[in-house]
């Protein structure tokens, strides 16, 4: 690389704050050994939730409805 090319490493306080797109969207992660969900905190008492057995997946797809 020459001098004009150099990358520059950022930390994550480095970041701008990411901007609110839809507050009503929900994150999923399907995962081999968890499901995770998350909806916008404010509207919710645990905005983040996990599940491991099969029979929870209805408790998150509660959760994920407005």
């Amino acid at each position: 690389m020459n001098g004009g090319d150099a990358m520059i490493k950022t930390t994550s306080g480095d970041q701008p704050a990411l901007k609110m797109v839809n507050s009503g969207a929900a994150a999923i992660d399907i995962g081999s050994t968890m499901h995770m969900a998350a909806v916008n905190p404010n509207s919710d008492d645990m905005p983040v939730r996990n599940q491991t057995l099969e029979s929870d997946t209805t408790v998150m797809a509660k959760h994920t409805k407005p």
